[in-house]
């Protein structure tokens, strides 16, 4: 069928989680799926817990990698062995609204879109927080969505609709025309320059209104010195994460002014790390976390984006400055005093 939906889980380790994943697939009111969990190489009991599942549902198909190559090459597979139009990606941690499959194949079909995407909510050690994009239903063409993906650029903390890959539906034909894949080098971001890579080739988005995707924000996911290792590594994955930007700017301007925005698009990412490695050390007490952080604040591209804007309205005026002052130590602290008012005002 022309709207049936191929769901992707890439799993590795999951075992005690992936069950409720896998049930709330069961329980759409779209029937026309089949779901595909790659596991990748696993070392716990997450490949006979999706064996078990599998006897569930026909629709349900498994494969083991033999090597764990990280969730984009799961993706990945998970995309070639797709047998429909519709592609879905499901991390194996959360879960999707019974009615999520079909509320973003309907909006498809109607809006003749080529992506569909939804609002969601996150939650974290049992906290709730809604995440809106719209309001109501609403329709990007080519022009808003390019102007969507430059205001991103320029605050991805606050415009990040496209920041992840899970709780949408692609169009596969439009990935395999277009060669679009996970790059295999990314272990964070990879959601980022996919996204990047897919926009620059369609011309319509719908944003349904309603929340289908239920994130689950864990500790791991805020420890980017565990999955990029040093503040090389970083900045070279970000350069490299947000290259397709040049796909939306490249045109027209001159190679500064696109080295500008991405600049712009790096620095914004890099502050949200800076706060997501001090809200680690406080919990870990790990020293590696400070090191990274001394290491970003005294980093070209870093320093490059301070001193070329002034914080938007929702930045840290406190970590801004303190990144202006050149004094690596300073923007630790005051990363630590944004952490602490952000735990005390929104508890998340």
């Amino acid at each position: 069928m022309a709207d049936s939906v191929s769901v992707i889980i890439p799993a590795y380790n999951c075992a005690s989680s992936i069950i409720v994943a896998v049930r709330s697939v069961l329980s759409q009111s779209k029937k026309n799926w089949e779901l595909i969990i790659v596991d990748d190489h696993s070392t716990d009991k997450t490949w006979e817990v999706i064996s078990e599942l599998a006897k569930l549902d026909g629709r349900i198909k498994i494969i083991k990698t033999k090597m764990g190559k990280g969730a984009s090459a799961a993706r990945n597979t998970g995309i070639k062995l797709a047998s429909f139009e519709y592609i879905f990606f499901l991390d194996s941690d959360d879960k999707i609204h019974r009615d999520c499959l079909m509320l973003l194949s309907n909006a498809l079909v109607e809006h003749q879109a080529d992506i569909a995407v939804s609002n969601q909510v996150h939650i974290k050690k049992a906290v709730r927080k809604d995440v809106v994009f719209f309001l109501e239903n609403t329709l990007l063409d080519k022009r808003q969505i390019d102007e969507y993906i430059q205001y991103y650029s320029y605050a991805p903390y606050s415009r990040y609709m496209f920041v992840h890959c899970w709780g949408r539906i692609y169009l596969k034909s439009i990935i395999e025309k277009a060669g679009i894949e996970f790059n295999h080098e990314l272990s964070q971001f990879e959601d980022v320059n996919f996204n990047l890579q897919y926009l620059s080739t369609i011309s319509k988005c719908v944003v349904v209104k309603e929340k289908l995707y239920e994130y689950v924000v864990g500790d791991n996911q805020n420890s980017m010195s565990f999955k990029t290792g040093s503040c090389g590594n970083i900045v070279n994955a970000l350069w490299l994460a947000f290259k397709p930007l040049d796909s939306f700017f490249g045109v027209g301007l001159s190679g500064d002014a696109v080295r500008k925005v991405k600049v712009n698009a790096i620095g914004g990412m890099l502050m949200v790390i800076i706060l997501r490695l001090c809200r680690n050390f406080m919990h870990t007490f790990e020293f590696k976390n400070i090191k990274i952080i001394l290491d970003i604040s005294s980093s070209t591209v870093f320093l490059d984006f301070v001193n070329q804007r002034k914080p938007l309205k929702g930045e840290s005026k406190i970590l801004y400055w303190s990144s202006r002052s050149k004094i690596p130590a300073c923007v630790v602290i005051a990363g630590m005093i944004r952490v602490l008012y952000l735990k005390i005002r929104h508890g998340y």
